[in-house]
């Protein structure tokens, strides 16, 4: 996946999670354990 400008040699091998609006650090921390679950 393509990163977006300014990623040089990372560009093809890197992507961004982008939002929209507040979020609570819970909120965060669960969607860093479900990136976990999906990666490994």
């Amino acid at each position: 996946m393509a990163g977006g400008g300014g990623y040089g040699k990372l560009k093809d091998s890197t992507f961004r999670i982008g939002h929209m609006g507040d979020h609570t650090p819970d909120q965060v921390e669960g969607l860093l354990h479900v990136l976990t679950d999906v990666f490994q």
